[in-house]
Formats: structure tokens, sequence, C-alpha cells
């Protein structure tokens, strides 16, 4: 399918010519003051060369020598009402808009080397223009500006990219990236085509290598200092021993979930057709690993969403968060959708499966894809699995004993037939919920996560050292301190003396303007000492033409008459046109009366030092202050 720029250029003329007709003001108000953007004195030399682990690397086409944030950059405070939480302002005024933020890289999730400094496979969608059905280009996220510098492969979906070349078109320009922080300061990078090329590994036709969904980048750093990624049809390994890169070609390995121990070479695991397939490098005990499969059997469909801390690795168990496809009755339920545990002894071949509960759903499709659960280990060997939900409740079970105990394992054997969750975990739901969550009454003995009538949705977090739990979720509950809207709060869940956990929603971390629906895809990350980041980005759907946005009373209306009577002209913004105005080339997805904005813009990593009390945006310095030497 092409894109053709005809409809959103005549969309722009008239919403502009709509605009200054009104109300001179209305431009005005589209346009808000921020920092200046980058100039060209921002430029490094990007052929520059590093020597780092026996490779040469590239400087970061994206690092550049401007300040990083404007110095009115505040300290984010997650609040209750969200009076110094992160605010949008318009609707689209962001942390670039607002605060100058032009970090010296792409945010991405940050995997952390033995000095404690970030590797990242980036994400730079939101610089991306193809105009006229010409080839893509990058342009500069602030001035819009075309540059020269490279596309990247990596998006939040793969429908994006597929929908601009799909029948055997070749994206020529397109690539990913490696890229890491040196202990001197230098980002830089490695080309994940190149390295694809140069170890052997299989390359696809329309010329999209590495990544394809920006939620399965993961890099995994073992304990005798080799590395882990994976690209689209290989994994590639340095080798700390030798100092020397490997590859391990498997076609389709990047849409797996890579789990580590430490001790091991990680391994893949994949959900398909009442089976998880699980594929391992095991070593020949010569520093020679080759691929070895297994595949696991399972009584019902599950799934597994990628990224999102789906499965523990501990000792020579996995243990899985799973959530049922199933077409039968018992685990398809409206509004529900079942959350299973699954307990898999390495090379058994052979698994438990236990029911842990129904999470909670306002759509109807279900099951629902939204309501993937995690799972966590704590430092006393005990399980913690979360619900998955959307727009629902959000509920813990944490295992009874530690999963070494042989009285929880039965001595690494099969759990006894008839055994349930509640013979292992501490109580969940036991029947399922209503639509929404206040229709029916809390049940007894639940350990509700945050708002026990919260209407949470994209559950990820980390458990810290003290083995507290801290997750960050999407919450559109209408009876808070907060404004109404899809904001991103922060949640924990405190250890108590007797072992059990008491549950906060500690407050809202970002509010956006727009009061419909948005997006985050939020990711938690720590690193080794301890401090917390998040990274996320952001998207608005649910609009159509006639969408006016009254920015200072955040109400939409289905015309510009009926969006000023509620102040004035100024106030009023018609969507599709800021839209088109902010990207021009950037086609709405969607249908006519439900647009999406097809990519989320501008990643942004904020960083805390007190387990997301407060929150600063993350700089190269914010990473360098906290390397070990």
């Amino acid at each position: 399918m092409k894109m053709s720029v005809s409809r959103p250029l005549i969309l722009l003329t008239l919403g502009l010519l709509t605009l200054i007709g009104c109300n001179s003001q209305d431009k005005q108000a589209s346009n808000p003051d921020k920092p200046e953007p980058p100039t060209e004195d921002c430029q490094l030399n990007w052929q520059q060369t590093f020597e780092h682990l026996n490779r040469t690397w590239l400087r970061s086409r994206y690092d550049h020598s401007c300040v990083e944030q404007a110095d009115n950059a505040p300290t984010i405070r997650t609040s209750k009402d969200a009076a110094t939480a992160l605010h949008y302002q318009n609707i689209f005024d962001r942390e670039r808009e607002r605060y100058g933020y032009h970090p010296r890289f792409i945010p991405g999730r940050p995997y952390f080397d033995a000095n404690n400094l970030p590797w990242m496979i980036v994400n730079n969608m939101n610089q991306f223009n193809r105009g006229d059905d010409q080839p893509g280009y990058h342009q500069d996220p602030v001035t819009l500006a075309r540059t020269d510098k490279p596309l990247h492969a990596l998006t939040y979906d793969d429908r994006v990219y597929s929908s601009f070349y799909s029948n055997g078109v070749e994206c020529t320009d397109c690539d990913s990236y490696l890229v890491r922080l040196t202990e001197s300061g230098e980002w830089v990078s490695i080309s994940l085509r190149e390295l694809e090329r140069e170890l052997g590994f299989r390359q696809n036709d329309d010329g999209l290598d590495g990544y394809r969904y920006r939620y399965i980048e993961q890099v995994y750093f073992q304990n005798n200092g080799d590395v882990f990624f994976k690209l689209d049809h290989g994994v590639v390994r340095y080798q700390a021993s030798s100092q020397s890169w490997l590859g391990y070609s498997k076609h389709w390995i990047a849409q797996t979930e890579m789990v580590g121990d430490g001790e091991h070479a990680p391994l893949f695991v994949r959900a398909k057709n009442r089976t998880y397939t699980i594929s391992r490098l095991v070593s020949q005990g010569n520093g020679e690993l080759i691929w070895q499969d297994e595949v696991v059997p399972l009584p019902l469909s599950l799934g597994l969403y990628r990224g999102s801390h789906p499965i523990v690795w501990h000792g020579n168990t996995l243990h899985i968060a799973a959530i049922s496809f199933d077409a039968l009755d018992h685990n398809r339920q409206d509004y529900n959708t079942g959350q299973y545990y699954v307990r898999y002894q390495l090379g058994s071949e052979s698994a438990d499966v236990m029911f842990m509960g129904w999470s909670g759903s306002t759509s109807e499709a279900t099951p629902d894809s939204h309501n993937q659960p995690i799972i966590h280990i704590d430092s006393k060997d005990r399980l913690h699995f979360l619900s998955g939900a959307h727009n629902h409740q959000i509920w813990h079970r944490y295992s009874q004993l530690p999963v070494t105990d042989e009285r929880w394992n039965n001595n690494h054997q099969l759990w006894v037939d008839g055994e349930t969750a509640n013979d292992k975990f501490s109580p969940g739901p036991d029947s399922p919920v209503a639509r929404y969550p206040g229709d029916l009454p809390l049940k007894d003995g639940v350990n509700y996560v945050g708002q026990p009538y919260g209407r949470y949705t994209y559950v990820h977090g980390v458990i810290t050292e003290g083995d507290n739990l801290y997750l960050a979720m999407r919450n559109t509950a209408p009876d808070t301190d907060a404004p109404s809207g899809y904001r991103l709060e922060w949640l924990e869940g405190e250890l108590q003396s007797g072992g059990n956990y008491q549950w906060q929603d500690v407050g809202v971390v970002v509010m956006p303007n727009w009061q419909q629906y948005s997006n985050y895809t939020q990711k938690v990350h720590q690193d080794k000492l301890g401090n917390l980041y998040l990274l996320f980005t952001y998207e608005i759907q649910n609009f159509n033409d006639d969408s006016w946005f009254n920015q200072s009373l955040r109400v939409s209306k289905s015309s510009q008459q009926e969006c000023a009577e509620l102040s004035n002209n100024s106030d009023c913004i018609h969507v599709v046109t800021e839209h088109y105005r902010r990207w021009p080339n950037e086609a709405l997805a969607g249908s006519s009366s439900r647009y999406s904005q097809p990519y989320q813009h501008n990643p942004t990593l904020l960083m805390s030092t007190d387990n997301g009390q407060n929150w600063r945006l993350a700089n190269t310095e914010t990473f360098l202050a906290h390397r070990i030497p």
C-alpha cells in the first residue's frame, strides 16, 4: 500500500485557513513557546571510529554536542493529584517541546554492563519521513529538517514498515543499531544490518533487518563477560574470553523471549499451537555453543507477550506467566482472560500448568492480548505473579514457600494431580469479573494492586533489593484525585514483616492534556546500583475529521463552534490539522471515524534514585554519574 500525502496536505491547508479565519490567536495557540532547536553547531564527526571489545565502532549518528535539555527541566515528583507530575500541554507538547529534551541518544530499553553503562537497541521511527512517495529519509525531531542520518528498521509495530515496503520493495536506507555509552562518554554504535551480513545471517527481501518490534529489544550480559542480543535470523555473541564476535543462525529468533540466569548462555521461548518451543544455546565445554530445541506440550493454547518479563529462569526450572488464548468455555469468558502459571523443568518436555485466576477487560473480544501477566522472583526465592488487565484491576499472588523448597517443588518433579494455585500461592480471584471493576464487590483475600477499583493496562515492573515491587501502568480510573484521562502511574508493593505485601498507587508520573485514548508502551529497567529507568513513548487515538480539542478545559467537541462556546477560539485545536502540522507526511491510521497515530513519537527516558518518588529526564551525564569503575 502506497502512502499519499495529497489528503493530509489538503486537510492541513483547510484546517489552517479555518483557524486563521476564525480567530487570529488560534495559530499562536497551537504554536507555543519552546526551547531553541539544535543548530548546525551540534554536529560531531560521525565518521569517527573507536576500538572497543576487539571491534571498530562508529560514533553514533544520534550523538551531538549540544545541550541535552533546557535549564528549566523540572524534577518530576510522583503525586496522587498529578500536581507535580510531568504535564503535557496543547495535545502534543511534551518533553522536547517544553524542556528542550534532546538527549545524545535515541532513548531505548537500557541494559547495563559491568561498568553500569547502558547498551540499547534503538528506535527512531519518530524521525521518519516519506513524503511524495519518495524513499524514506531521516529528519531532525525538533526542526523537522532533512538530515543525512540513516533510518532505523526498528519500530513499535511491524505493520508500519510493511505498509511502506511490501511486495518485495526493499528499504535500502533502513538499518538498526546497537548503541552503547563508553567510559569516556562517547555514544558508539554498530550497524545491525552490516553485522547480519558479516555473520552470514539470512536477510529479508524487504531490507528490514534486525528488530521488527521495539518491545522485544533485549541485551543479555552473562556473568563471565559474554554479551548476547538477537537479530531477525540469528543471535550475536561477544565472547569475552577470546574477544571475538560470533553468530548463531536461527530464523525469526528475534520474535522470541530471551531469558538468562546469569550463569549460562540465554535461552529463547516461543508460544505456538499449544506448545512452548525452547531454543537453547548449549555449551560444549570448550567455549562453543550449539542450538538445542525442546518442545513443551500444553493442555491449552497459552500465549506469551514478549518483552513484558513473562519468564523467570531459576536453577533448572522455567517459571512462566501465561495468558490464555484457548477457545474452550472454561478459558473464554466475556470481559475475562484466563491467567496461567507454567512450571517447566528443562529437559523434561512436560510441565505443570495452573489456572491462577481471571483478569478483567472492558473489551468483549476476549481473550484479550492486553492481559499478559508478569512474573518475578525475590531474594528469598519466592515467586511473584502479577495479573494483566485491560482497563481493569490487577492482582498479586506470591508463592507460599521458596521455589527451592522441596515441599513446594515436589523434589523437582511434577506436582500431584489435583493441586491448585491455592495450594502453592497466596489467594487469588476464583470467579470471573464484570466488565467494569466497580460492577462487582471485591473478592475476599485477594491482594489487589494499587487502587482496588483501578483501571490499569500494560503491567511492567521490577523487584528491588529489598524485595519491594514497583510497577508502571496506565490508569484510567475516574474516581481519583488526579484529572481524568489516560495517566501513566507508578505503583509500589511494600514487603511487610509477615511476608505479605501492602500495595499503593503512589501517583501520576505523566499527565497528558488529551483526555481521550493515550498509549505509552512503558518499560521499567534497573541498573546495577538499583536506580530505576522508565522508558515510554506516546500516541493518541480516537479522533476524527470533526474533532476539536479545548486545550484549556481538556474537552473534545465535534465542531469549532461547540469548542469555542466552552471558553474562546484561542483554546481550540483542530486535532487532525495539528497532527499534520507537526508530521506533514505521516498519514493517520484507522478509519476516518476513529483515527490513530501510526507512530509513537519521541521516546523519553526518566531516571529515579529513590524508587520512583522523584524522576528526572535521563541524559548522558545521568549514566556517567553512576558508572562503576
